[in-house]
């Protein structure tokens, strides 16, 4: 698409004209319920119908309104998420075609019934959701062999048939990964575990000379120079309002030392702004970051397509036969970024640590690259190493890259939960311990160590 990306795909009609409903079981039902009062939507049986009007009037009006199968499906924390099921081609058959399908009943030929094709449409919950950078990353990945959603239409005006903004993507194959992997025997586990690490790969093949987020007003040009966005500050979010004052500019070129600094000063301020004055994480962490650039750890001045929640819950996994099964999808690029190199490489160890089974219990990243004791997790752990290549590797389980991944993420995204406060904590203390020369204090320790505004005066001009 060119800079002047239209809000919409789709031109909205009018009238209802029928119904093609499922009933949902009743532990859907009371998720839906549930969903529906949190986020004040409008309940299920009546907004299916508008869903259905949608489809057979706007997006597929050659379709017959009784082939239209609306499902209600659960839907996510950003999403409501609803199933289209379509008995029928989508588009009228040519005079050509029906001559040939006419011709061949003719000579007595067996006619494949066409198979039902599956869709979902996603609803975002709330009014600052992003929806238009989700559909710019899947666009601009669309052609790479990476395992991406597929658009079918959008819409980000509410002027349609449902009167809310949308996207409606085709249903990808399988089943999430922290549901299905741990069900797969070893030959579809090692099958997975290189589809993973060829993905990741590929996904190494798309950077840019600068930091940032994808321009969505560019979605679907040449993925070899991307247009890329300076980052918020703080990250936009589904339920925050985006800031006035953050305005929407372009990125520089920068080497990774001067992006983590001008992150640093800018995340500083937005934690004054919120009167964070007493504590400072920022200070503690620059003396780790001008340590590791004395050491060279910052080699690479190139930023990555970094998926930022790359976990279990945004994978598929479909079981193709009894020795092989496919990563079938990777879900969820509303907070992909342009990162430094190692900060996609978070090594996907729940694949041979079965410690992990529950993905609410986190692994030691630290503990990665330990050998599992089982020979068919060795299988695992190698299939994927061999796929995903040396250089992800040394970002995965380098103590230093392993250290510099977490404060690059805090940097990005900033402290919002305790949960941000103890990686803090977990990654200056393993710096601590493998650098004890060069010991930082915690957070509340009231050192000496002089603010990154001090160090770096020039920092937040630079941004």
């Amino acid at each position: 698409m060119n800079a002047n990306m239209a809000d919409r795909e789709i031109i909205t009609d009018e009238d209802n004209t029928g119904a093609a409903f499922t009933e949902p079981d009743l532990d859907d039902d009371a998720v839906s319920t549930t969903s529906t009062i949190e986020f004040e939507h409008e309940p299920f049986d009546t907004f299916q119908e508008k869903v259905l009007q949608l489809c057979h009037q706007d997006v597929y009006p050659d379709v017959p309104a009784d082939a239209i199968q609306i499902t209600r499906m659960e839907g996510g924390s950003y999403n409501r998420v609803i199933g289209i099921t379509i008995n029928a081609p989508l588009k009228t058959p040519t005079i050509f075609q029906r001559i040939h399908q006419r011709l061949l009943e003719c000579f007595g030929a067996k006619i494949k019934a066409s198979k039902p094709q599956e869709f979902v449409i996603r609803i975002p919950r709330t009014e600052h959701a992003w929806v238009e950078h989700e559909i710019a990353i899947v666009r601009y990945l669309k052609d790479s062999g990476i395992p991406v959603p597929t658009i079918e239409r959008f819409d980000l005006t509410k002027n349609n048939a449902i009167g809310e903004r949308y996207t409606i993507q085709r249903l990808l194959p399988g089943s999430p990964a922290v549901e299905a992997y741990f069900d797969l025997n070893t030959a579809q586990q090692v099958s997975f575990a290189r589809d993973l690490g060829l993905a990741l790969k590929q996904m190494a093949q798309y950077s840019a000379s600068v930091p940032g987020t994808l321009d969505p007003a560019h979605a679907g040009e040449s993925s070899l120079q991307p247009e890329i966005l300076r980052l918020h500050c703080p990250p936009r979010n589904a339920f925050r309002p985006v800031d006035p004052n953050d305005a929407t500019l372009p990125s520089e070129p920068q080497t990774v030392m001067d992006f983590l600094s001008s992150q640093f000063s800018r995340q500083r301020l937005y934690d004054l702004s919120c009167n964070r004055e007493f504590i400072n994480p920022w200070k503690q962490m620059w003396p780790i970051v001008a340590e590791m650039d004395k050491m060279g750890i910052f080699d690479d001045d190139r930023y990555y397509l970094t998926h930022m929640d790359f976990f279990a819950r945004n994978m598929l996994v479909e079981v193709v036969d009894e020795n092989t099964s496919k990563l079938s999808g990777i879900l969820d690029w509303d907070e992909a970024v342009f990162a430094p190199a190692f900060v996609n490489c978070c090594p996907p160890s729940w694949m041979w640590d079965m410690e992990g089974e529950d993905e609410e219990e986190e692994l030691d990243e630290a503990k990665s690259n330990d050998t599992p004791s089982d020979p068919n997790l060795q299988q695992v752990k190698k299939a994927f190493e061999d796929a995903v290549g040396g250089e992800y590797l040394r970002y995965a389980y380098t103590p230093e890259y392993r250290i510099a991944r977490a404060i690059c993420r805090l940097a990005i995204a900033g402290f919002h939960s305790g949960d941000d406060y103890n990686a803090f904590e977990k990654a200056t203390a393993e710096w601590n311990e493998l650098h004890p020369d060069h010991a930082v204090g915690g957070l509340y320790d009231d050192s000496d160590i002089e603010d990154i505004e001090d160090e770096e005066p020039a920092a937040e001009e630079e941004a």
